[in-house]
């Protein structure tokens, strides 16, 4: 189970209505040509994680060592820390639900019929991820408050811009195009190989763009992992339950 849990964290853990509605795949308009500066406020401006939303249904699939999985998840996200993931079979089952704050984290392992609580700090140290990890996931731009560059020149199609935050540091390669993140590279220290998160078939959802394609690599040992998003609701005004389970072991994570 902690795989799964490691793994989800990775993907989904902290950092008017309009109606559900699929990606549309209809983003071909440049914003900035080469050569044209673009203000990190304009970049800051697209990220998804700035709403609300709901995440319907994600695809994930898994390779280590040449064994292959698939999960399926959804994920709701209220402003301005709080994350509800359910993780699932393929056939629908659901096997983990997770519950997320700035400061408190709570699972239930359907399972095993194991309730996990604790604090993000435990949580962090115990599955080695980072609140800065989901932004990420989705290719929003994250600056430290110390960052002193506000304009980015658009070159050769791409705009770059690094950042360190809590102790990481972030290479993205940014679209010209719709002001998106094409890659990132995450490293959390200067020898080590850094995971690499590659976005592709960009979508609309209301007003944002979105890549519905999440190719990760490098990431504890595992070969890949695949994401594709669907059914995705942004901005997204709802509610989020998570009961403990009912006559469960409780587990304190340390």
């Amino acid at each position: 189970m902690q795989k799964i849990v490691t793994i989800f964290l990775v993907l989904f853990y902290l950092t008017g209505c309009s109606v559900s509605k699929p990606l549309i795949q209809n983003n071909t308009i440049k914003k900035s040509i080469n050569g044209s500066n673009v203000e990190l406020n304009e970049l800051v401006g697209q990220n998804i994680t700035a709403n609300s939303f709901l995440i319907q249904k994600a695809e994930v699939d898994v390779s280590e060592q040449g064994e292959k999985q698939r999960f399926i998840a959804s994920v709701k996200f209220n402003k301005p820390d709080s994350f509800l993931i359910s993780v699932r079979s393929t056939t629908g089952i659901e096997a983990v639900r997770i519950f997320t704050t700035k400061d408190t984290i709570l699972i239930n392992d359907r399972i095993n019929r194991t309730f996990f609580y604790g604090n993000r700090k435990a949580a962090e140290k115990k599955y080695g991820v980072s609140s800065v990890l989901f932004p990420v996931l989705l290719g929003d731009v994250v600056v430290s408050d110390k960052s002193e560059t506000t304009f980015y020149k658009c070159e050769n199609d791409l705009i770059t811009l690094s950042s360190f935050v809590e102790g990481i540091r972030l290479d993205y390669l940014i679209s010209c195009e719709n002001l998106r993140t094409a890659e990132i590279s995450l490293t959390r220290e200067i020898s080590s190989k850094p995971v690499v998160l590659k976005f592709n078939d960009f979508g609309k959802v209301s007003d944002f763009i979105f890549a519905e394609r999440v190719g990760i690599t490098d990431f504890n040992n595992i070969d890949f992992i695949n994401v594709r998003f669907s059914k995705i609701e942004v901005p997204w005004d709802g509610n989020m339950v998570f009961v403990p389970g009912s006559n469960y072991e409780r587990i304190e994570i340390k």
